[in-house]
């Protein structure tokens, strides 16, 4: 195996992140390690920061828990939710020097799912952001009593005043199996879990760097990389402190409250400098349909795509004029290296099987599925049997299909555990909400569709077939409440819209083994074109419970704006100057209130409302205004509209802002699901 290495210090792959950072701040290392906003308003520029004030920021934080009463004896795991920052990286290091234990837990789980990883790992220690409200603190706290301690702020962190340092000393050997982070899985199968990383997880990434040809090296070494994968996950964890340190990458950090729309991210292209870019699907496919950002998607080194299928036609014409890579990872283990390959197969992985001891298996007719093997010579690349240092194997559930044509080229068909993959990388286990649905006394089967899809959609197969467009009513209204049952337990990317509620034919029931149970994969089959033109026309603009809004009357429209939104959010009480985002307000409730305004506006192209208008709107008040600015707005030049556009969404931004001190680095990273969230790769 050693003709396949390159020839490189022995120590790579044996070294550890919180030693290679003191080195690098003492020798006054040239690379900035990261580059972060200095504002939600990217276009304001970037900040870089050096190992030297990283490593002193790691050092700050370790001392301030060695101060706090009730943590310096205590042994239960740290647990961390708060914003979208640097603080994820700095936690992780410092706690590895104060003999700690970080979790890092989703802020989108459901309060059961809270409460199930608080027991797994047997913690009630909370370090939280004093600038985040996390929305489900005091239910957590109603049901398991909490120790909260308050985080010092990142610009607190990151002052240049030195502290003294705080040594790590441990070797590599005597840590490598040593618990260091906690994560959980997405719970896509179920309650998540826990699952305890120890430190030579991350180092494992360090020994891909000796692999010769791999796509990691080539598309981060020496690099300014922008891989907005929340800082709570695996993927942001192996970019933020895996594969941007041991590459010398720059990791070029998001801001923290801004929503991961295509305008956000080309701006964070355009003014964080970024070379290579790693990117959910569904963010490529937004980007690509904008001429300016295309091309400026075209100026980068290269483009990954990770956590989910990109559609053939968008990666065809991308791969025309710059290289596009398809990355693939999970929590368990980590990453593997990766060969490059034609631009033309973009769509597939060249597994370096020999180096990562990966064997695929048959899992049906041209089906394989992904086992690891544990094998002596593979140590240093297998960093699943770190995690679980029992096994001898391990069944990824991930299915393959061979290349046509070209021997090692692998292409992912799916989930063995029947788990839907969005287009956003978020992953979705439809059999529990199926299970409920069909627990509807009208319901005789339930199929949730949604693979390589943006969001869920239900089919539903009727007991009784509905003949009058008033048994139709009748029935969607009886299926409603269970659809929103099935919903109350799922994940919010996983969450069913009225609109995407659909009926089987009668003279197409859905295909059914002798057992009785619903074929998944014929009757996707079956249905294809009815669920394709579903999505279509949802794509298009229907949707079921339109907005009525006057441009005249102010009060009306906000009243019932109100009413919508607090039967989106399922919550009452909702002033018209809270932030929707702030309350709860995800990226597919944004597109159900988008389309709804515009089925409820007059035909015209003037008067819509696109998702980026509620994201520079995002209060009641302020969105009505908006739309009463779009009429206003008629008749006027391009110019005209858009300086106008830009004053609303200034004002939104400054009101968002105040009473804010400044030069904080303030964010939500708790926010559902603008696209940084969107990638969940660390999922089983």
């Amino acid at each position: 195996m050693e003709d396949l290495l390159k020839p490189m210090s022995p120590d790579y792959g044996r070294r550890l992140v919180n030693k290679v950072i003191d080195e690098r701040a003492a020798a006054k290392h040239a690379r900035p390690y990261a580059s972060i906003p200095v504002s939600d308003d990217v276009s304001a520029g970037f900040k870089d920061i050096s190992y030297s004030q990283f490593a002193n920021a790691i050092d700050r934080c370790a001392r301030w828990l060695q101060t706090q009463d009730g943590l310096t004896s205590t042994t239960e795991p740290l647990v961390y939710i708060g914003l979208n920052d640097l603080r994820y990286s700095i936690l992780a290091l410092a706690t590895a020097k104060t003999g700690h234990i970080m979790f890092f837990v989703s802020p989108r789980n459901s309060l059961e799912a809270h409460l199930s990883l608080l027991e797994q790992a047997k913690t009630s220690t909370f370090l939280t952001p004093e600038e985040y409200d996390f929305p489900l603190m005091s239910q957590i706290e109603s049901q398991r009593p909490l120790r909260k301690f308050t985080i010092p702020s990142l610009e607190d962190l990151l002052s240049a005043e030195p502290v003294d340092p705080v040594p790590f000393r441990a070797s590599f050997e005597e840590v490598r199996l040593k618990p260091w982070l906690i994560l959980h899985t997405s719970g896509s199968t179920g309650i998540p879990k826990i699952i305890t990383l120890p430190y030579g997880w991350l180092s494992v990434l360090d020994a891909i760097g000796r692999v010769e040809d791999t796509i990691s090296s080539f598309q981060s070494t020496h690099k300014r990389v922008f891989a907005p994968f929340p800082t709570f996950h695996a993927a942001g964890i192996v970019y933020s402190l895996g594969l941007c340190i041991w590459l010398d990458a720059t990791i070029v950090f998001p801001p923290p409250t801004a929503p991961m729309t295509s305008d956000v991210v080309n701006a964070i292209h355009v003014h964080g400098r970024v070379e290579s870019s790693v990117l959910p699907p569904s963010l490529v496919v937004d980007l690509a349909k904008e001429p300016e950002y295309l091309e400026t998607l075209h100026n980068l080194h290269s483009l990954a795509f990770a956590g989910g299928p990109l559609p053939d036609a968008v990666g065809d014409a991308l791969c025309q004029r710059l290289m596009l890579f398809s990355l693939i990872g999970a929590t368990e283990w980590a990453s593997v290296p990766m060969c490059n390959k034609p631009a033309e197969d973009w769509a597939y992985f060249g597994f370096n099987t020999k180096v990562a001891g990966i064997e695929f298996r048959e899992a049906g007719e041209d089906r394989y599925e992904l086992v690891f093997v544990r094998k002596p010579e593979c140590e240093l690349f297998q960093a699943v049997f770190r995690t679980f240092p029992n096994l001898d194997e391990y069944h990824t559930k991930d299915i393959y299909s061979r290349h046509p044509t070209k021997p090692g080229l692998w292409k992912h068909e799916g989930r063995l555990d029947d788990v839907i993959v969005l287009t956003n990388g978020e992953k979705v286990n439809p059999v529990t909400m199926e299970q409920v649905i069909t627990s509807c006394p009208v319901v005789k089967g339930c199929l949730v569709v949604g693979q390589a899809r943006f969001q869920t959609a239900a089919l539903i197969e009727p007991v009784k077939y509905p003949v009058t467009e008033e048994e139709v009513r009748q029935l969607m209204e009886t299926v409603l409440p269970f659809v929103q049952r099935a919903n109350e337990d799922a994940p919010q990317h996983a969450r069913i819209v009225e609109d995407m509620i659909m009926f089987t034919k009668e003279d197409k029931p859905l295909p059914r083994a002798p057992k009785g149970t619903v074929q998944r994969q014929k009757a996707n089959e079956v249905y294809k074109e009815e669920v394709e033109a579903h999505y279509q026309a949802f794509s298009d603009g229907g949707a079921r419970n339109s907005l009525s809004l006057s441009f005249e009357n102010t009060d009306s429209a906000i009243e019932s704006l109100k009413a919508y939104v607090e039967d989106l959010l399922g919550r009452d009480g909702i002033g018209i100057d809270d932030d929707f985002f702030k309350i709860g307000m995800d990226s597919l409730q944004v597109m159900s209130l988008s389309r709804a305004i515009n089925q409820g506006l007059d035909d015209d192209e003037d008067a819509s409302v696109a998702a980026k208008d509620i994201y520079g709107h995002p209060t009641i008040r302020g969105l009505v205004s908006y739309v009463q600015n779009i009429g206003r707005l008629k008749g006027r030049s391009e110019e005209e509209k858009a300086r106008e556009s830009w004053e609303a969404m200034e004002r939104a931004f400054q009101e968002a802002v105040r009473g804010l001190p400044r030069g904080r680095v303030n964010g939500n990273g708790g926010i559902p699901m603008p696209a940084s969230q969107a990638l969940d790769p660390s999922n089983d």
